[in-house]
C-alpha cells in the first residue's frame, strides 16, 4: 500500500488548487506547510519543484 508523504501531498495540493465548494485545496494549503514547519515561501515552492516541473504548473500554483 502506498500512503503518499505530506510534502507530496502539500506538492498535488498546489498543483491542483482547486477552488469552490466541496473542495479542500485552499485548507490543505494552507494547513500542511504548518505541519511540515514551512514559514517561507521558497520552502514550499521547493518542495512543489521536487515533484513538478515549473513549466507544467499552472499560473495560480
Amino acid at each position: 500500500m502506498f500512503t503518499a508523504t505530506p510534502q507530496y501531498l502539500l506538492a498535488m495540493k498546489c498543483a491542483a488548487f482547486r477552488i469552490g465548494e466541496g473542495f479542500r485545496d485552499e485548507a490543505d494549503v494552507r494547513f500542511l506547510p504548518r505541519c511540515l514547519n514551512i514559514e517561507r515561501y521558497e520552502e514550499a515552492e521547493a518542495i512543489v519543484l521536487h515533484y513538478f516541473e515549473k513549466r507544467h504548473l499552472p499560473q495560480k500554483t
